[in-house]
């Protein structure tokens, strides 16, 4: 069995999906959404995401790897909201000895999808997984499902 923890870091929330594959089963755990609060300075802000991302891996043991997606905007607002929150992230499963990967949209559609449409790959998802919360933002069950083999 291989238990796959997928994130995604956004700008006040961490979304995060977690599957199981068992053999030819793959079965979504859980699904859901962490609000961060805004304002906090820089140090609170990153202890506030270890804290979420710790209380995580600690919820659902057996984790065997964390996938996140990656996206690439260098302002000083990606920086802030995305590249130190996956740092903290890495930190957190490095201290629990869980493998981490990175995932971009890019690699990810076109290398595990043959260029399928990504609408009609997150139209399939909602069908496939319907009780999921939060359909408007998938890439955490995409990285996930990618990394189990799909």
């Amino acid at each position: 069995m291989t238990k796959i923890l997928g994130i995604k870091i956004g700008k006040n929330e961490i979304f995060y999906s977690l599957m199981k594959k068992n053999g030819d089963t793959t079965e979504l755990i859980d699904s859901g959404k962490i609000i961060i609060s805004q304002g906090q300075k820089i140090p609170e802000l990153m202890a506030t995401i270890k804290t979420e991302i710790s209380g995580l891996i600690k919820k659902y043991t057996g984790i065997n790897k964390v996938v996140y997606n990656i996206y690439y905007d260098h302002n000083k607002e990606g920086i802030l909201r995305q590249i130190l929150p996956l740092g903290v992230l890495n930190l957190c499963c490095s201290d629990e000895n869980i493998e981490t990967e990175e995932k971009t949209k890019r690699n990810i559609i076109s290398r595990k999808f043959g260029g399928i449409d990504k609408a009609e790959i997150l139209k399939s998802m909602d069908s496939c997984f319907p009780s999921m919360e939060y359909k408007n933002d998938n890439m955490r069950l995409i990285v996930a499902l990618t990394t189990l083999g799909f």
